[in-house]
């Protein structure tokens, strides 16, 4: 399992091209399975968030903002 990022920090990853919001999406998505038995999260649509990340990696830098492909 993957460890857990700072907000902040995972968005100045995005922005400069290490890593991408469906990359990030996947990690959450990992994270939310692996705690499934702590019942925090009620509904998870994996397929829906998948799109909203791939669309996130496709928009232009000059329309993203601070936290652009943060899951």
């Amino acid at each position: 399992m993957r460890q857990p990022q700072d907000a902040t920090l995972l968005a100045a990853r995005i922005a400069a091209g290490e890593t991408t919001a469906a990359a990030a999406m996947e990690a959450a998505l990992d994270a939310v399975a692996a705690r499934a038995a702590l019942g925090a999260v009620v509904r998870v649509d994996p397929d829906a968030a998948r799109a909203a990340a791939r669309a996130a990696d496709r928009l232009p830098a000059a329309q993203r903002g601070p936290f652009h492909g943060v899951p």
